[in-house]
């Protein structure tokens, strides 16, 4: 049985998906999802061990998020120094290699992914995690998938891929990263005081932005007559902030089309798009799975919904998980800086984590 549960940005309730294991079909590319319906959920890179799964005539109910507090973790278990230190030098050593292709004017943006796996004492309780992160990012699109083939994943995640309904399609480019201070707390925040202290751009982030929504905009045009870009703002993701401009688009009958032309956006991969994600492929230390693939509704109801699959963790055993996190390399990046923004990226899950009632 594979069971999904998905609460989309700034809605009070979620939907419960069942779906028998028989309806659940693999696709081993994007282009394939042409005339299909259901609920998606896709990888990084396709592969025999990881393909685009779509859930087929299955059950669902819409529930309200549980408005009893979850018990948070408290137990998590420290690793060795050794094991950090051995994490840093790698992720030093992928950036490496990044740095130098985009010092050689090879790419001119691409992004690095790690992942770290946390051990806690006791047994894990998705279901309250997944509540958890529904209360604590109301903007975000917030999904547990849990199938025999792609194992069990929980993602909080800002970036829409693309949505289409009544002719009209939406997508957006996101990019650039920033914590908000204590004092900046109630920016954008449907609940708060709205006040907002200046938040100033750094010109790397700016530059990131620019490069993600030029490209956003060509691949539009390629399969649209008509797209219309909005200014860019700032938009806020948990505690992080991020640059991001909306484009709107006349959806046609090329939506598989389209989707491949986007995905993987130059958020999750690069730029250029399919010469960095050979890179990624072949030099990025980790297996990223699913995580920075999509997920979400397609062709339901006569509308779709897909985002991208960042703020994730794959459930390795009942008291284990792995928590994924990635950022934009480009020319003036620091790999020091750069650490610390997946750290940053890994805390939105990871403060959701929850553990089962004694």
């Amino acid at each position: 049985m594979a069971i999904v549960y998905y609460r989309l940005p700034r809605q009070a309730d979620f939907i419960r998906i069942e779906c028998e294991d028989e309806n659940v079909e693999c696709v081993s590319s994007c282009v394939e999802l042409k005339g299909k319906s259901g609920f998606v959920f896709a990888p990084f890179k396709c592969d025999d061990a990881h393909p685009i799964i779509i859930m087929r005539d299955y059950s669902w109910r819409t529930q309200s998020v549980k408005s009893t507090t979850p018990y948070y973790i408290k137990e998590e278990l420290t690793k060795s120094y050794e094991k950090i230190e051995a994490e840093r030098q790698q992720y030093a050593c992928d950036f490496s290699k990044c740095k130098h292709e985009i010092d050689e004017k090879h790419f001119s943006k691409v992004v690095l992914a790690r992942y770290d796996d946390v051990n806690y004492r006791s047994e894990l309780d998705m279901e309250a995690t997944f509540m958890n992160a529904c209360k604590r990012y109301p903007r975000m699109f917030v999904a547990m998938i849990s199938t025999e083939i792609t194992g069990t994943w929980l993602m909080a995640t800002p970036e829409l891929l693309m949505s289409e309904t009544g002719g009209v399609g939406h997508t957006m480019a996101l990019a650039g990263t920033m914590n908000l201070s204590a004092k900046q707390y109630g920016f954008d925040n449907p609940l708060g005081s709205g006040l907002d202290h200046r938040i100033v751009w750094s010109e790397k982030n700016k530059n990131e932005q620019r490069i993600v929504a030029d490209y956003i905009k060509k691949r539009l045009l390629d399969v649209s007559d008509s797209v219309t870009e909005s200014d860019v703002y700032t938009s806020r993701a948990g505690n992080l902030v991020h640059l991001r401009s909306d484009f709107s688009y006349n959806a046609g009958s090329n939506q598989s089309a389209l989707i491949d032309a986007l995905f993987p956006t130059p958020a999750v991969c690069g730029m250029p798009k399919e010469e960095t994600r050979e890179f990624i492929l072949d030099n990025e230390t980790i297996d990223r799975e699913y995580y920075s693939g999509f997920a979400g509704l397609l062709n339901v109801d006569g509308s779709s919904q897909l985002f991208v699959t960042l703020r994730c963790m794959k459930l390795l055993a009942k008291n284990r998980v792995r928590l994924f996190a990635g950022g934009g390399i480009m020319p003036d990046s620091v790999e020091a800086d750069e650490w610390h923004e997946t750290e940053n990226k890994m805390e939105t899950i990871k403060t959701c984590i929850a553990t089962k009632k004694m």
